[in-house]
């Protein structure tokens, strides 16, 4: 299976947005292709240190999660995060995408206190 990025970060946002810390997942033997796309994306968060398997099938964000998805909230700061990957590779991975963001709020970061770079 081919890895969304796209797909990882809608996972993330529904987990941050649910009420529960936990998304339980499903241990059927035959699953359907949106819940095998589910559960690969789920463990390569977890592979990422974005979320955190708890137990079969259940999952939560880690506070590297939620500092990514702080990050990555607002469409224009995901786009400016895609395109600055895009410049160094056509497929980033998570681990990419996580150091850009955050290189991107310390760039905003020192703009509000008047830092020099």
């Amino acid at each position: 299976m081919k890895r969304d990025i796209e797909y990882s970060r809608s996972l993330l946002r529904r987990m941050e947005e649910d009420p529960s810390p936990w998304l339980t997942g499903r241990s059927k033997l035959r699953m359907s292709e949106a819940e095998q796309k589910e559960a690969y994306h789920l463990h390569l968060l977890c592979d990422a240190g974005l979320v955190r398997e708890h137990g079969k099938d259940v999952y939560r964000l880690t506070n590297q999660g939620h500092e990514f998805l702080d990050a990555i909230s607002k469409d224009d700061d995901w786009t400016e995060v895609k395109q600055r990957a895009a410049k160094v590779s056509a497929n980033a991975g998570l681990t990419i995408l996580t150091t850009i963001a955050i290189e991107l709020v310390k760039e905003k970061l020192k703009g509000v206190m008047g830092l020099a770079e």
